[in-house]
């Protein structure tokens, strides 16, 4: 009778332990630290986006957050928010895996590289990071007006920031808008290449017609005394009957 009484209480033992292992919820994915970079200059950050860039393409569904902590500055975490931004639009990398978010001020600028599986908990952030387009807020012009410089050295930190593009929307959604391109490079056959470039890409890309546009040319020292390229963008005002 003990004997059988024990068998009945062991095995209710065991079935409350396996139903207890079944019922319990599976453990939460947990993020993954890639990077944690203090003050980092950009070739710094542009190696570590490398790193985590290669880190993605290995898991596929994690998202890369990176968390700009402001130091007493705010110049410098913009500027490592659009250098992030930039790696971003030349690795052709897929924007909506990447959230660049600012955390909360800190004695010195930081910069956490953060993997983050599906089902894990988001890091946190008191704002976003948006780039905004050059030409987003400009008003119709009744002089000549310089919106944005956009320069090209032998510095390796250089990122695209787009003006081109920003030009080319701003012109498709503002018919009566023209604008000046000013283009600073030593020779005229490197002028030549890039006016030709750049009509091409507001021509089918944008459909801007070439009356539109004017691109001049302003012959400048050669490198290192100036900068390879230097291109100036402005906005006309609108053409006569406009």
């Amino acid at each position: 009778m003990r004997k059988l009484i024990f068998g009945i209480l062991l095995g209710s033992a065991l079935i409350v332990s396996v139903f207890g292992q079944e019922g319990d919820a599976p453990a939460r994915p947990v993020s993954r630290v890639l990077d944690t970079m203090t003050e980092p200059n950009c070739e710094r950050l542009q190696a570590s986006m490398d790193f985590a860039g290669v880190e993605m393409q290995n898991n596929p569904a994690e998202t890369l957050y990176a968390v700009i902590h402001p130091g007493r500055a705010m110049n410098a975490a913009n500027g490592d928010a659009a250098l992030i931004g930039a790696w971003v639009k030349n690795r052709r990398f897929d924007p909506t895996r990447v959230v660049i978010g600012f955390g909360t001020k800190r004695e010195k600028r930081e910069v956490e590289l953060i993997a983050v599986p599906p089902g894990a908990e988001e890091p946190k952030t008191e704002s976003f990071w948006v780039r905004k387009p050059h030409f987003s807020n400009a008003a119709p012009v009744r002089a000549p007006m310089l919106i944005v410089t956009e320069t090209e050295d032998e510095n390796p930190c250089f990122y695209d920031n787009s003006a081109l593009a920003d030009l080319g929307e701003y012109l498709k959604a503002n018919s009566a808008a023209r604008a000046r391109i000013v283009i600073k490079i030593f020779g005229v056959r490197d002028f030549n290449e890039q006016a030709r470039e750049i009509r091409g890409t507001l021509s089918e890309t944008y459909g801007v017609g070439a009356g539109r546009i004017q691109i001049t040319h302003v012959r400048s020292a050669r490198w290192p005394k100036a900068p390879p390229i230097e291109i100036e963008y402005w906005l006309l005002p609108a053409a006569p009957g406009k």
